[in-house]
């Protein structure tokens, strides 16, 4: 459940990536604003909290955590509730930590996987974060308010099932506050980012992870590359 939860998070912030990383649009002046202050910094860090609705339910499920990113691509994603996981980006490799459940327990193990980065779209940094707006392609995007835009295709198709997306930007300090993003089966997602912080000192260190003494290990890249 909690690798399903974990990676929900991820899909959402992917979806509106997917969109941001294909092309070029008419973009409002405030999304170009944005994008030249982003361009500007080499890190990125700030914290998040997400709501996700599940249709099929009636539920709304929250996380919260922190984001950091070092162009060109190493990004780290830390969930610490409602249960904490790791995931670092390095270049072409994903890490993804789960703890166990009871610390205490030595008979209950954490969980590393180790992945290809590309199999959960490591671009999404540089579309949400990086603020890369201004590469939009088929894209409507209507004004609904001074600061809160919604981007649709324009030919009405969805897009990894994503119907709309809506950004909403501090027009003062020129940063992306929010996505919100409307999936055709009912679904909802809200993301809010704060404590933004643009060129902040990163070590490292922030994009390794040490997988301590009672973890297993899952290799998907080994593996894959056994059967080939």
């Amino acid at each position: 459940m909690r690798t399903r939860f974990f990676l929900l998070l991820i899909f959402a912030v992917v979806s509106i990536a997917s969109w941001v990383m294909t092309g070029s649009a008419n973009v409002p002046e405030i999304f170009q604003q944005v994008e030249l202050k982003y361009a500007a910094a080499k890190t990125f860090k700030a914290d998040f909290q997400q709501k996700k609705f599940v249709k099929a339910f009636e539920i709304t499920k929250e996380s919260k955590g922190k984001i950091f990113l070092s162009r060109p691509n190493k990004i780290r994603w830390e969930i610490d509730a409602p249960d904490s996981s790791l995931m670092v980006m390095d270049g072409d490799v994903v890490k993804i930590y789960k703890p166990p459940f009871d610390a205490t327990d030595p008979e209950d193990r954490g969980q590393l996987i180790i992945d290809r980065a590309d199999h959960v779209q490591s671009d999404f940094v540089r579309g949400l974060l990086a603020g890369q707006i201004s590469v939009l392609k088929g894209m409507t995007i209507t004004k609904l308010s001074e600061s809160l835009y919604e981007l649709k295709k324009t030919d009405g198709k969805p897009v990894n099932s994503v119907r709309s997306a809506r950004i909403e930007v501090d027009t003062n300090q020129k940063l992306i506050k929010k996505i919100s993003l409307s999936y055709v089966e009912g679904n909802e997602t809200d993301i809010f980012l704060t404590a933004i912080e643009l060129g902040a000192s990163l070590p490292e260190k922030s994009f390794t992870i040490d997988a301590p003494a009672h973890t297993d290990i899952i290799d998907r890249i080994r593996v894959t590359a056994k059967k080939k």
